[in-house]
């Protein structure tokens, strides 16, 4: 079966429009945080020796994240825990930027974790599984898209509790995210939600899974791992996976063909069936 893919550049800019909004009364505008939560967050950090605390590091939305597939509506969402960088009060813009730098630099050039996701976006959007450049790039009406710039990823905690690189052996970061972190959060990940409407999310971690399970109104379960189901009124396919960093983000990774190739290729199939007939093709 051929699959015609379109992009609405211009929808996704109003949904920008309407997170940067969000973003700015309710966690931070320039250097000005303003989360209401922010000092319990801070406290339940320090509990643990060494951990720094880097504020506002906001959501990825690629440009192209308004797809549709045959017709039907196509918005992936990703929820990894957090971003772990060493970095505060990074933007809607800044953060698009740097997943987009990874797009010209090579297989080796990304982490395991965006190695990760970029796997799980080809299966997303039925593209052959593997490790080479040509495969990451859609073909949609309006001229080729590459995978990184037509899906949104969205942090379950908008900071990261991290022990720095230079206080670890071995170098890497340690997180030492807390559940009072994700707790509080949540509203934020909610709202991102809403405004962003993902006809499918992939959580990555079981703290994203945990933390979301007793607020999700599943409808059907599809299998093990693939649900249809909703929070705070929109409507998603759901599919909790491990995280990639240390289980799927290599190509011999038993876990990758054992769970995520199957869940997402089923996923697929399920989101297309289920808002296909809200297409407009």
């Amino acid at each position: 079966m051929t699959f015609s893919v379109r992009t609405d550049p211009a929808a996704t800019a109003r949904r920008e429009e309407y997170l940067s909004e969000y973003m700015r009364e309710r966690v931070f505008e320039g250097e000005s945080f303003r989360c209401a939560t922010h000092l319990s967050c801070r406290r339940s950090a320090r509990t643990k020796p060494g951990v720094a605390l880097f504020e506002g590091q906001l959501s990825h939305l690629g440009s192209h994240y308004d797809a549709t597939v045959n017709g039907a509506p196509f918005r992936v969402l990703i929820v990894p825990m957090d971003m772990g960088y060493e970095q505060a009060y990074i933007s809607l813009v800044e953060r698009r930027a740097q997943v987009r730098r990874l797009i010209d630099g090579t297989w080796s050039d990304r982490n395991p974790h965006m190695k990760g996701v970029v796997l799980a976006l080809r299966l997303a959007f039925g593209l052959p599984l593997g490790t080479d450049s040509k495969g990451e790039w859609l073909d949609t009406a309006s001229g080729r898209v590459h995978v990184l710039d037509a899906y949104a990823m969205a942090n379950l905690t908008l900071c990261s509790a991290i022990v720095p690189r230079d206080e670890i052996r071995n170098s890497g970061t340690s997180s030492c995210t807390t559940k009072i972190m994700w707790h509080n959060c949540l509203r934020h990940l909610v709202r991102t939600i809403e405004i962003l409407q993902p006809t499918l999310i992939i959580g990555q971690g079981a703290s994203v899974r945990d933390t979301l399970r007793d607020r999700l109104d599943t409808e059907r379960r599809v299998d093990e791992f693939v649900s249809i189901a909703s929070l705070a009124g929109v409507r998603f396919v759901w599919v909790p996976l491990k995280h990639p960093t240390r289980n799927w983000f290599s190509l011999q990774s038993p876990y990758l063909h054992e769970v995520v190739v199957p869940s997402l290729s089923l996923a697929r199939q399920v989101a297309l069936e289920t808002f296909g007939g809200d297409g407009d093709d």
